[in-house]
């Protein structure tokens, strides 16, 4: 499998997928993707809550930067490109798992063109399965 950029033409081959998680106990909350348990989960040291069934992850605001550098580290180099996003901001909303609340649903502004989903009361962002990795392998 490979990434093509449907502008230039060149293609990269897809990275095999390593989970970054190192999951933990149960946190009682539920994912706001697909419904499963979210688990107390790490990445290098970054406590967050992590999806064992679609990935999906739960950051906070305060460590998101060093959890993308974490994975960053992880998966390695950069690609060059990245196929284009499927989602576009406001096509769904997802209610925080920690208070229930409706997440706003936006752009990232970093690497990755990828719409995330934030808590502002509770101060997380929230990652699809693919997001995080998408960020990281992010051109520069």
């Amino acid at each position: 499998m490979t990434f093509t950029c449907v502008h230039c033409g060149t293609s990269e081959p897809v990275p095999a997928v390593v989970s970054p998680f190192e999951f933990g106990e149960p946190t009682g909350l539920r994912c706001p993707g697909c419904g499963g348990p979210l688990q107390h989960a790490s990445v290098s040291g970054r406590q967050v809550r992590a999806c064992g069934a679609c990935g999906g992850c739960l950051s906070p605001m305060s460590t998101f930067g060093s959890l993308i550098d974490a994975v960053r580290f992880l998966e390695g180099p950069a690609l060059e490109t990245l196929p284009p996003r499927t989602q576009e901001p406001d096509q769904r909303t997802l209610n925080c798992p920690e208070c229930g609340k409706p997440m706003r649903s936006h752009l990232y502004g970093g690497g990755g063109n990828v719409v995330i989903d934030t808590c502002e009361t509770c101060l997380h962002n929230w990652l699809d399965g693919s997001e995080l990795r998408r960020i990281a392998l992010a051109p520069r």
